[in-house]
């Protein structure tokens, strides 16, 4: 249906153009495929016919008629419903699985780092190359001020705040086994007489009540472990991210301009490793450990929610850089920025309802086990702040924490029996 034959090619006379005649013995009709991927040919041949002489392989010319000339002009002329090159690449770029950047201080520095040092390359001018210098070090300096703040926070609230905390608390429950203890054996008597202020600040202590104490730290080793998460996940991402050729583009902006980096260099992938997944990962370390050890020397229920809040101030700074620092159209740049995960990438664009990722379900599954087990390790081994803990101060602690004797109501009678149990 997609053959038709230029009956009389023009200049031919009539005579020759079914096969032959006297004057043209050996004519023969040219015959035209619209589905021909040539379009030169077509239109060359198309224009070459007599238009008022079409005939289709014997077909009658009036059954040939506009038919036949439409799909040679479908053929011949782009269509403006199919898509052109540009098109069918956005159409592509649309389907690449990209995780963007975090929108903080650390975001920043590593769009920064990739931009700068790409632009440095590509530039032909001392402006382009002091540009690229320029917004890279912008960015490496974002990560320096905000690792230092984090880091000084830190030594001084060691310092200032949990060196003190944790003398009065020792001191404290020494002086406790001193009074109410006769031969290593609890006297009423004896913890009856005692002063009645320090008893209150001993039964006020965190690990008098396991059961909540426990909760406050698992939600702060949870905390914690978005920042581990998001650099487990960088640095995928980027150690996955093929080798880019000299010249060759790091990245493709889509239709709806999102900037996609498919590839990376070697100087930035080391900075990124050096001066966003190392460094953060040993700050969230390090604020994870002095921040139990803070909830640990609290000496005062309330403050222990109140001390809470302040590490989140801690671990809360990248943002605040962001926020405070960045201007907006670098922010824009960060939103709109992402790099390809392979991780993310699936078969189809679209995944079925009834597909089920159940690695992502286990990861999930891991990830809070692993936040019980640390925390449950900490709690009862690594604790530093009472070395001597014996769990032995919550059962005469009734008359002084009225409050957290409704655990009960709250969480079943098995946790605390359990957790007695794993001290022991």
């Amino acid at each position: 249906a997609g053959i038709f034959a230029c009956g009389r090619p023009k200049h031919q006379p009539a005579g020759a153009a079914a096969g032959g005649g006297a004057d043209h013995p050996g004519a023969q009709p040219q015959l035209i495929d619209s589905k021909d991927s040539d379009v030169e040919k077509q239109q060359a041949l198309l224009l070459h016919c007599e238009d008022d002489d079409p005939v289709a392989m014997g077909v009658p010319v009036a059954e040939v008629g506009a038919k036949v000339f439409q799909q040679v002009a479908k053929a011949v002329q782009p269509s403006a419903e199919q898509p052109d090159a540009e098109e069918l690449a956005e159409m592509a770029i649309e389907e690449i699985a990209a995780s963007p950047l975090a929108e903080d201080a650390y975001g920043v520095g590593v769009m920064c780092m990739i931009q700068g040092i790409d632009v440095f390359n590509s530039a032909r001018t001392h402006l382009g190359r002091f540009e690229g210098v320029f917004v890279s070090m912008f960015g490496m300096s974002i990560l320096l001020v905000n690792g230092l703040l984090q880091l000084f926070l830190i030594i001084f609230t060691r310092k200032f705040v949990l060196g003190a905390l944790a003398r009065d608390m020792r001191a404290t429950y020494s002086e406790f086994h001193e009074k109410a203890f006769i031969d290593a054996v609890f006297d009423q008597a004896s913890w009856d007489g005692w002063d009645e202020e320090k008893r209150q600040t001993l039964c006020q202590f965190p690990l008098s009540v396991p059961t909540f104490f426990f909760t406050i730290l698992l939600l702060w080793t949870l905390v914690m472990t978005m920042d581990i998460r998001s650099c487990s996940r960088l640095s995928y991402d980027v150690w996955m991210l093929p080798e880019a050729e000299p010249g060759a583009d790091l990245a493709v902006t889509t239709q709806e301009g999102q900037h996609i980096i498919q590839r990376m260099r070697t100087r930035p992938r080391c900075l990124i490793y050096s001066m966003v997944v190392l460094p953060r990962v040993l700050i969230a370390s390090i604020t994870w450990w002095y921040g139990c050890r803070w909830l640990t020397s609290t000496t005062v229920f309330a403050d222990l929610i109140l001390n809470s809040c302040a590490l989140g101030f801690i671990v809360g700074v990248d943002e605040v850089l962001y926020a405070a620092i960045v201007p907006e159209s670098v922010k824009l740049m960060v939103s709109s920025t992402a790099i390809y995960s392979k991780r993310l990438e699936v078969e189809s664009p679209k995944q079925q309802w009834t597909e089920i990722k159940l690695l992502s379900y286990l990861t999930a599954v891991g990830y809070w086990g692993g936040g019980l087990l640390v925390t449950w390790l900490y709690l009862f081994h690594l604790q530093t702040v009472l070395p001597g803990w014996k769990w032995d101060v919550s059962e005469h602690c009734d008359d002084y924490m009225e409050p957290p004797r409704q655990w009960g109501r709250v969480f079943p009678h098995f946790v605390q029996v359990l957790l007695d149990h794993l001290a022991a």
